[in-house]
């Protein structure tokens, strides 16, 4: 399950749930923060939420595009009885955390997340032995 925002926070001091802050401010590297330019543009009146919405999507499967596994260890996350809580800044109004919860539940039914699952169950399933013929004791 993913939420957002501080009221599903409260699940982590409980061993629940992993959180997650996407604030461009708090947290800037993090794969889900949009520039702080643009969520400074929304609040001046330069874009409408709508564009911004647009963009950030776009943003985010570039991102995914470009390097898939930050996304689907936030899916990892996500699962084995836990709770994905995203958290930012916003205070008001539409938040990018609810566009970043859409676009992970909407990944997580997509085949390129299914064969990521498939393949470590695999790899948990059949690891392979520490030493075997391809590798050397040196």
């Amino acid at each position: 399950m993913i939420s957002i925002h501080a009221e599903h926070a409260e699940h982590a001091a409980h061993g629940h749930a992993h959180v997650q802050c996407i604030s461009p401010y708090l947290n800037p590297a993090h794969v889900l923060a949009p520039p702080r330019a643009w969520l400074e543009s929304i609040l001046d009146g330069s874009i409408s939420w709508e564009f911004f919405r647009l963009r950030y999507k776009n943003l985010l499967r570039t991102r995914f595009r470009d390097d898939p596994e930050p996304f689907f260890a936030l899916l990892d996350e996500a699962g084995a009885g836990h709770e994905l809580v995203l958290t930012c800044h916003c205070l008001a109004g539409p938040c990018h955390a609810e566009v970043a919860r859409d676009f992970l539940d909407n990944l997580r039914e997509q085949e390129p997340y299914r064969r990521w699952v498939d393949l470590r169950r695999q790899i948990t399933l059949f690891p392979l032995p520490l030493h075997h013929a391809g590798t050397s004791a040196h």
